[in-house]
């Protein structure tokens, strides 16, 4: 063993000698890291927020009495709420799966995380349009509709919030030292 390092030594010392360019090793990969810091924090964000978005908007009912008597009056509102739970639903398992890959450090973590993070922005935009579209609003009603609907149902700053926390999640996964450190195992010199 020893014998073999000396003879590279000695084979890359006269490469330099004679001008020539030794060729360099590549850098070693790291072992993967665990999940921490930020990403840490999102990881337990994306698993509260599903759990909290599983129990209290989805299992728990929230009709009132006069919401009942309307959705009796209009059954396409029902059905409605009905889609609007089980997309709440889906993003709930799909952050849960973020926050999975992510404490798990799996290959495919930062890209699934990405992708939710952007239907979940999303989302609260185009919902009304669907829900519109079930109900069959008529289009001179859009406007009221979608009116009560980012009043009532999101608030303007609940909007603003979501699409904050969005962006800058998406912008951290995007742009982190530690991510790539952590899910793509490079080596920084």
């Amino acid at each position: 063993m020893m014998m073999e390092e000396n003879e590279m030594n000695a084979a890359e010392e006269s490469a330099r000698n004679e001008g020539e360019k030794v060729p360099e090793e590549e850098p070693a990969l790291s072992s993967p890291r665990r999940a921490g810091g930020f990403l840490l924090l999102l990881a337990i964000i994306l698993l509260l927020s599903s759990l909290r978005t599983i129990f209290i908007e989805i299992l728990i009912p929230d009709v009132d009495e006069s919401m009942q008597m309307v959705m009796q009056r209009f059954p396409a509102m029902g059905v409605s709420l009905w889609v609007h739970k089980a997309a709440l639903f889906g993003l709930s398992i799909w952050s849960l799966v973020a926050a999975y890959k992510l404490l798990k450090v799996t290959p495919d973590a930062v890209k699934v995380t990405k992708a939710y993070l952007l239907v979940f922005a999303i989302y609260p935009f185009v919902f009304p349009f669907i829900s519109m579209g079930l109900m069959g609003i008529p289009a001179r009603m859009y406007g009221s509709a979608l009116g009560f609907y980012f009043t009532e149902v999101f608030s303007p700053g609940e909007l603003v919030g979501v699409l904050i926390f969005a962006l800058v999640w998406y912008a951290y996964l995007c742009r982190s030292k530690r991510v790539r450190e952590t899910f793509f195992h490079h080596v920084q010199e």
